[in-house]
């Protein structure tokens, strides 16, 4: 894929998103209730890349659309909430793994943790397609 900017993703939004925060990622379940969970992920063009797992009950749900909320927790005020679209990609690819990895570890972490993720055949890239982005007040 072509990393391509994106307007939504402005310069203030993508320099919040090189911190090493959680994504929480929100999807409808089939009764209409909220189903919530926290991802690591980084940023691609315009897109979040959310790691998961098949069993996971967000990949269930997540049929299209979705919300992803980055910071605005306990003690951390700033924070975005993104509204996009969702598509599940099976097989993530050993960079795409590295790059989010190295988010949250250091190289010895990151390359045990992305030979097991390779090895899982549950491991799941989400792509949320980014096309809103709002301060959380």
């Amino acid at each position: 894929m072509i990393d391509t900017p994106s307007i939504v993703l402005t310069e203030p939004v993508r320099q919040f998103l090189l911190k090493p925060l959680t994504a929480t990622l929100s999807v409808i379940d089939h009764d209409g209730f909220p189903h919530s969970i926290p991802l690591w992920f980084d940023v691609e063009g315009g897109d979040l890349l959310l790691i998961s797992h098949r069993n996971n009950q967000s990949v269930e749900f997540a049929r299209s659309r979705g919300t992803v909320i980055i910071g605005a927790t306990n003690c951390e005020a700033e924070g975005y909430v993104f509204t996009g679209e969702l598509m599940i990609e099976r097989k993530p690819d050993y960079q795409t793994l590295k790059r989010i990895a190295n988010r949250y570890e250091g190289d010895r972490q990151v390359k045990l943790d992305v030979a097991e993720w390779l090895s899982n055949p549950n491991l799941t890239l989400i792509r949320f397609s980014v096309e809103t982005a709002a301060p959380v007040a």
